[in-house]
């Protein structure tokens, strides 16, 4: 007990990061005042941006080493008929039930708590310039998810293209034995290994990351934007609990 309480675990810490990026944000001068003000915001908007950078880089190479190699790793679903089928469509059956489940609730959610004025322009003042949405028809967004060119999909960041094209090739090394898929899998497992490893060295700056966004994020829009955020967890996490409610159903 008295080991934990010296050594705060990593949630803590990125709370107290979160804490002086926040306290630091709304005690520096807003933008254009002060030259030294601006040099320390921007200097926090590039760690944090390394350090998102960093992590999301192993997003794509994780999760596809981890789904190429799921049926592999379990003798059991490898050997069972009809378990990719059945994987492949409750994938794709969670995925349009989120969609749906977004659809329908977020407006609920917004009119019961909806977004004041000053939050949402300290938001809007937060995000930078607008961003031009492509409308896709339901017909386009289906056929996406099946890749043509899995290289250009994971160049361009798309996971679920990525996880049904890992889907389908891990069902596949299953498949044609361990004799010939045995260096691949190795290769995927070793991969895998590495990016939880790198997983864990960007996690630990985790609170260094966390206190530049903040940093950044209050200087730009002071208290107005916590709020927004604390509001935009709020949302996020009500959504989140409907559609586990509808899953489990």
């Amino acid at each position: 007990m008295l080991d934990r309480l010296k050594k705060p675990p990593l949630a803590a810490w990125i709370v107290i990061g979160l804490g002086l990026g926040a306290v630091a944000g709304l005690a520096l001068p807003s933008a254009g005042r002060a030259e030294w003000s601006d040099a320390v915001v921007a200097s926090a908007d590039v760690v944090a941006k390394l350090w998102l950078a960093a992590l999301q880089m192993t997003i794509l190479p994780l999760v596809f080493a981890l789904l190429s190699t799921a049926f592999v790793r379990s003798a059991g679903l490898a050997e069972s008929k009809g378990v990719a089928r059945r994987t492949i469509v409750t994938l794709l059956a969670l995925y349009l039930l989120a969609i749906v489940v977004g659809l329908v609730f977020t407006p609920i959610l917004l009119a019961v708590s909806p977004v004041t004025p000053t939050i949402s322009a300290a938001m809007r003042g937060a995000g930078g310039g607008p961003v031009e949405i492509a409308h896709l028809p339901v017909a386009d967004m289906i056929l996406g998810m099946v890749p043509t060119n899995i290289v250009s999909a994971a160049a361009s960041g798309s996971l679920l293209p990525v996880v049904v094209f890992a889907l389908v090739l891990g069902a596949a090394l299953a498949r044609i034995g361990a004799e010939r898929n045995a260096a691949i899998v190795a290769a995927l497992e070793g991969l895998a290994a590495a990016m939880f490893l790198v997983v864990g060295w960007v996690i630990v700056l985790a609170p260094v990351g966390v206190a530049g966004f903040v940093l950044v994020a209050t200087n730009t829009g002071g208290s107005a934007l916590l709020w927004g955020i604390a509001h935009y967890v709020a949302l996020y996490t009500a959504l989140i609990l409907i559609l586990t409610a509808f899953a489990y159903a």
